[in-house]
């Protein structure tokens, strides 16, 4: 079903996790790595001469090999046994690919461009004007940072109810020009126009679909802006 989708894309779908929710993940996370190489210290402690009296201190061993904070055995080389050379290494290459998966998604939630959006303001209200016969469909964008978008587009999409359900329809831009890329500069508040003509989903004539039902705009003076 929808779950299994989600699980194809499980590294994004994880993204999409509020903060606080990857915060938690990646604490027990670590903590269970910590408790599952535990046991390998325990395992090894006479044969490597660690010296551990408990479970918890093979645990603090774990961690202190993990997070390399400093041993606490009496031989840092565990007594030249076999176990403690593949322990340590497969420990060492699984605290390498879990923080690199760690330092990853932080890096991608942090750099989200997301929130980069948030200062781009849109009119609250859009204008359907008639110009020499045409009607025109129009609203504005500016940008409030100082530092602008470099090469803003604009891509304009109108979903409406047809016959069998909800469609999406691509809109066609005079201004910024489609045919050049709908390129804008948004440091100075930029309109945005679309004529309304017989291949434009708001026309109630459109030929995208003929028998398609929509009512009709109500036409402005397009001084409402």
């Amino acid at each position: 079903g929808v779950q299994r989708l989600y699980l194809k894309s499980i590294f994004h779908s994880f993204l999409d996790l509020s903060l606080w929710r990857q915060l938690l993940v990646y604490s027990t996370v670590y903590v269970v790595m910590f408790m599952v190489f535990a046991p390998m210290f325990w395992w090894m402690n006479d044969a490597c001469g660690l010296n551990l009296r408990s479970f918890g201190e093979a645990y603090f061993l774990s961690l202190e090999t993990f997070v390399t904070i400093g041993y606490g055995v009496p031989d840092q080389y565990f007594n030249d046994c076999w176990e403690g050379t593949i322990g340590l290494t497969f420990l060492a290459m699984c605290q390498y690919f879990c923080n690199a998966f760690v330092i990853g998604a932080l890096f991608v939630r942090l750099t989200r461009p997301q929130a980069r959006a948030n200062t781009i303001l849109f009119s609250s209200k859009a204008v359907i004007q008639e110009l020499d016969g045409a009607l025109y469909f129009m609203f504005q964008a500016l940008e409030l940072k100082h530092h602008e978008l470099v090469e803003a587009q604009f891509r304009l999409y109108c979903i409406r109810y047809d016959e069998g359900g909800f469609r999406s329809y691509p809109m066609r831009l005079q201004q910024p020009d489609d045919d050049l890329g709908a390129y804008a500069l948004l440091t100075l508040p930029t309109r945005v126009v679309h004529r309304i003509d017989n291949w434009s989903p708001l026309s109630p004539t459109s030929e995208m679909e003929p028998n398609s039902s929509f009512l009709r705009p109500k036409k402005t003076n397009g001084q409402d802006w």
